[in-house]
């Protein structure tokens, strides 16, 4: 066989197949878009199969086959055409210009059926072969125009289309053309037999690619939509991935609009996080009823809707806010993790929706693992602080476990070898009776103020261990209960009471009423020698998200150069001959204000006062990390919160 017998014999075989896929696909989807495509190449399949007849017969088809021969050819640009309605908007006139003309062009060629003697005169044959090229030209430009507002897969189904189309107009008009002229027969021939193959070739990379082909075409979208953000900083794509996504997703599509909606914390409610139509910013959609919108969400599988009934009731107000018919929505999802919806508004529905929608899974595939990489980034940033934490909590626990060592051997010590001296002199048989009654009275002191020592350093051990609450708590009423407290202490005594507004913090109330107990408990000990004594508590101006509070007292004050043993566990800078005390009250104080993430610290002078400042970490800092994208619109998305402390 010789190479330009085997060119027809492939076209033929080409269209053959298309005709079988394309038929394939509708019988597996059954729809309009799809049935609308196998028509036009089944017709050309039965135009094949008629030549075919003939050639295996090796004698004209009878003139009925012919006839139906031709019917099914000059059909195939009108039916063309009515696929171009599917993704772009064809003229009434078009259509029925398209529509006039194929039933002129039957009617001529039925005439030489019906009077076989009568020759279809040249005018009858300049219009069916102006019908066959305008239509198919008009596909083709309806094609490229298509190629050109759309990309990903579609663009190069809509460019092959284009090439088909074009090159089945040229394969008739030049095949007409050239009958003019007998000697380019042969040439002609070869070329428009060629066209022919290269036209089937292009059809059926348009309307029935294989999937290698197509993986290939998503591959290399996929890849420009890698390429063109990978060169940000990984701590900055989570925050560009959802407006690039909505750019390439419409772009892929060819659509009006674009929204990622991303969950929120709300039961069936998502939030539009990005998109690339204004008026839809911040938008929430309902996902309570039926529709497109919540079967993506619930199912986590990709959704074409262009029905009302299947848009109803959350697609369609997104729908017609941009005058469009139809949606497409994937799931911004990973196998562990649904972040949200990808969804695409379109004029109309896409003529190659599995494609659309592969390409659109990609997408939105890997926005979803940009998202679980940030959010790990995240978790994996608040581990390290907490590590770190953690470490300060340790080192804090071994100087506090230095200092409770040194109160045992040292503080304990102390009234053990009292019990021991005198228990010793006890003994002597020569000790006088009264002096004998001292000795006892000193050695039951010694005991009491052992078992105090004992008390207080079982309370300082369990404040590192009372769990902590977190709530708004109001530093006025806290001050206002431990002055009710204290009420006892000072209530034969001249007191001036200055207390200036105090802040909100975030604490425990029972473990931050202790801290203020002790602070004025002190101050009114330290002051009991001034007539009058004079506290005041008070609030320094919050700055780097801290807030900073005092109790400063006119008593007799401190050496500074002792400051740093205040806080300690029975530390005291006076002898307890002057002031009563074990010296655990301050250390009780810097352990909870620590606890709560606050410093303490003090300021005074011998005979001039003491000021001691206690701070919190502030409600409303001045600077924080920001917060992965599902977790930041979780927090803002919660109702309520937690109740303030009355």
């Amino acid at each position: 066989m010789l190479v330009i017998d085997l060119v027809p014999l492939l076209t033929r075989l080409t269209y053959l197949l298309i005709a079988g896929l394309t038929l394939a696909d509708f019988l597996r989807h059954r729809d309009r878009t799809r049935f609308d495509i196998a028509l036009v190449f089944v017709v050309l399949a039965v135009n094949v199969l008629i030549q075919e007849y003939g050639l295996l017969t090796n004698q004209p088809p009878p003139p009925a086959l012919a006839y139906l021969s031709s019917v099914t050819l000059l059909a195939q640009p009108h039916l063309l055409l009515r696929t171009v309605t599917h993704f772009r908007p064809v003229p009434r006139q078009v259509l029925l210009a398209s529509t006039i003309a194929l039933g002129l062009s039957l009617v001529a060629l039925a005439l030489p059926l019906m009077r076989p003697n009568l020759t279809l005169p040249l005018p009858a044959i300049l219009l069916i072969v102006a019908y066959f090229a305008w239509a198919e030209g008009y596909a083709s430009v309806a094609f490229v125009r298509g190629a050109l507002t759309t990309g990903g897969v579609t663009r190069w189904r809509y460019r092959l289309a284009a090439l088909g189309a074009l090159l089945v107009a040229a394969v008739i008009v030049g095949g007409f053309g050239l009958g003019f002229f007998p000697t380019l027969a042969p040439y002609s021939r070869a070329l428009t037999e060629s066209m022919g193959l290269v036209s089937g070739l292009a059809f059926y990379l348009a309307f029935a690619p294989p999937r290698w082909v197509r993986r290939f075409w998503q591959f290399s979208e996929l890849h420009r939509f890698l390429h063109a953000w990978s060169g940000q900083p990984v701590r900055e794509r989570a925050s560009h991935i959802l407006p690039f996504l909505c750019e390439a997703g419409q772009r892929a599509l060819g659509g009006s609009a674009a929204l990622a909606a991303l969950d929120a914390g709300v039961a069936q409610q998502l939030v539009v996080r990005a998109t690339t139509w204004a008026s839809f910013a911040g938008h929430v959609i309902d996902l309570s009823a039926s529709g497109p919108l919540p079967s993506a969400w619930r199912e986590r599988r990709a959704v074409v809707a262009n029905q009302r009934q299947d848009l109803a009731p959350a697609g369609i107000h997104l729908v017609a806010a941009v005058g469009g018919e139809a949606l497409c929505v994937v799931p911004i999802a990973t196998p562990e993790r649904a972040w949200g919806l990808l969804i695409v508004l379109l004029q109309r529905r896409p003529l190659f929706p599995d494609d659309d929608m592969e390409l659109l899974g990609l997408f939105a595939e890997q926005a979803a693992l940009t998202l679980d990489q940030d959010a790990l980034l995240n978790e994996q940033a608040d581990l390290i602080a907490s590590l770190r934490d953690r470490t300060a909590q340790l080192e804090s626990a071994n100087h506090e476990l230095e200092a409770f060592s040194y109160s045992v051997s040292h503080d304990l010590r102390a009234p053990l070898r009292h019990i021991e001296g005198f228990t010793e002199l006890l003994t002597r048989s020569d000790v006088p009776e009264p002096l004998r009654s001292q000795h006892l009275t000193r050695i039951a002191d010694a005991a009491m103020r052992m078992g105090q020592l004992i008390d207080s350093l079982l309370t300082f051990s369990r404040m590192g261990r009372a769990d902590l609450q977190r709530l708004p708590v109001p530093l006025d009423r806290v001050v206002a209960d431990a002055r009710l407290e204290l009420a006892g202490e000072a209530h034969d005594r001249a007191v001036e009471w200055v207390v200036s507004p105090l802040p909100v913090v975030q604490g425990d109330p029972d473990l931050l009423r202790l801290v203020f107990v002790n602070l004025l408990s002190n101050a009114l000990k330290y002051s009991r020698d001034q007539q009058p004594a004079r506290l005041e508590v008070g609030a320094l101006p919050a700055t780097d998200g801290e807030a900073v509070v005092y109790v400063r007292d006119n008593g007799v004050g401190f050496d500074m150069q002792y400051s740093d043993k205040l806080f300690g566990v029975f530390q005291r800078l006076h002898h307890a001959n002057e002031f009563e005390g074990v010296g655990i009250g301050l250390a009780n104080v810097r352990r909870i204000i620590h606890r709560h993430g606050g410093r303490t610290w003090a300021e005074g002078q011998v005979n001039g006062g003491a000021t001691f400042y206690v701070s919190f970490p502030s409600l409303a800092p001045t600077a924080a990390r920001p917060l992965p994208v599902a977790t930041a619109l979780t927090a803002a998305a919660t109702p309520g919160g937690p109740t303030p402390y009355a």
